[in-house]
């Protein structure tokens, strides 16, 4: 009896190539990949981001490296008894129509990423068009390629993120010939940027950017210059520029150099409040004069960021901005499609319904409860981050709404 699903087969002994089915799923490979296990051995479950037992208490867990390490011997001639069963075809049948399972196309998965009104995040096909990169590759790109050629049509369908998905995934696969096709749709006129990619533009683009450059810092300079480009797309072009400093691409000598030249000719008080917020989270001390001048001629939205937070940068000292500005995750690479969109607000969320639906309930069971006076404690007014709601209460990020 398999204790996965619960159903007799004659391979039953076979499971382990259903932990190979899910290490696939996750890009690993059965030799890259620790495991620490009793010598029982039992069938796992796929859980995002790890690996967790079904039925008995045994520790699985993964890192990325070269050697194969096993506590016990058994579970390791079960596992790569496992590989040679999957690399011979000779799958268990008790793995069919499990997660990890798919006889789908690649194209039917890229279809059911492209659009759903139903509002459901498609995880599993997500993870199995990564786990087929090299196949899924060549698709993504005509897709973009056929949404760069057709924007106005894509933006008015409010329920297609496939291009989303698309720049995400490619940006994860670290595909740099999908650069210039993003470059474009980046700098497509009449706010159809905007309209494509609604808060994503914000949210991701300087990081889709930095991940498929290949270090062209030139073009993203042409971006930020370029008077036609959006607004928010010229600061996530100087994100990008930021992002590949803190990872040793580009020297910060010639970032902040860069940044200095910029500040004192920025007439749009959006840019360079942003632009000011961005140099206080990198450490602001090679561009201080500068923006200390912009605030001195009211030229900052002080709203956004005040002077006592470039200044609290200061006194914290490089190391320590640095130090956080490597672990925020607005200023890395895109390395987790999945991670970035499940999330999302658009999303239906089964727990999160029901959890509103309680305290709906309990809400109106309860409409005699009188709520006591509390004082509320005077505090200092953190900044705002640079994708934060709005204060104003309107659900818009602030740089969409107040921050206009």
């Amino acid at each position: 009896m398999c204790e996965f699903c619960n159903r007799t087969c004659e391979n039953t002994k076979r499971w382990g190539c259903l932990v190979y089915r899910q290490l696939r799923l996750f890009g690993l490979c059965c030799s890259t990949f620790l495991v620490i296990a009793s010598t029982q051995v039992c069938p796992v479950k796929f859980v995002y981001g790890k690996l967790e037992v079904h039925k008995k208490a045994v520790t699985i867990t993964y890192i990325i490296g070269e050697v194969l390490v096993m506590v016990s011997r058994e579970l390791k001639e079960t596992v790569l008894e496992a590989v040679d069963n999957q690399l011979n075809g000779n799958d268990p049948k008790c793995t069919t129509g499990t997660f990890g399972h798919s006889e789908k196309t690649m194209a039917e998965l890229i279809d059911r990423i492209k659009c759903d009104p139903d509002r459901i995040f498609p995880e599993e096909e997500l993870a199995e068009i990564i786990a087929r990169k090299e196949e899924a590759i060549p698709l993504l790109m005509a897709f973009l390629e056929e949404v760069r050629d057709n924007a106005e049509q894509f933006s008015n369908n409010f329920d297609y993120l496939g291009h989303i998905y698309a720049v995400l995934l490619l940006a994860q696969f670290r595909v740099k010939e999908a650069y210039p096709i993003v470059l474009e749709l980046f700098s497509l006129p009449n706010g159809l940027t905007d309209k494509l990619f609604g808060d994503a533009m914000t949210d991701y683009a300087g990081r889709i950017m930095a991940s498929i450059c290949g270090n062209d810092v030139t073009s993203i300079k042409q971006l930020v210059e370029d008077e036609e480009v959006d607004k928010y797309i010229k600061v996530e072009a100087l994100t990008a520029l930021a992002i590949l400093t803190l990872n040793g691409e580009l020297e910060r000598q010639e970032l902040m150099a860069y940044y200095k030249e910029l500040l004192p000719t920025i007439d749009n008080p959006t840019i360079l409040t942003l632009l000011i917020n961005l140099c206080t989270d990198i450490y602001p001390g090679e561009v201080y004069d500068e923006i200390k001048e912009a605030y001195k001629n009211d030229k900052v939205d002080s709203f956004l960021i005040g002077m006592g937070s470039v200044d609290q940068a200061m006194v914290e000292g490089q190391s320590m901005v640095l130090y956080r500005a490597e672990r925020d995750r607005n200023l890395q690479k895109i390395d987790d499609t999945i991670g970035e969109m499940r999330n999302w607000a658009y999303f239906e969320n089964e727990e999160d319904s029901a959890e509103e639906n309680y305290f709906e309930q309990l809400t109106n069971n309860n409409l005699n409860f009188v709520h006591q006076p509390k004082v509320t404690p005077i505090v200092n007014e953190p900044k705002i981050g640079r994708n934060d709601p709005c204060p104003c209460g309107s659900g818009k990020k602030y740089k969409k709404c107040c921050g206009k």
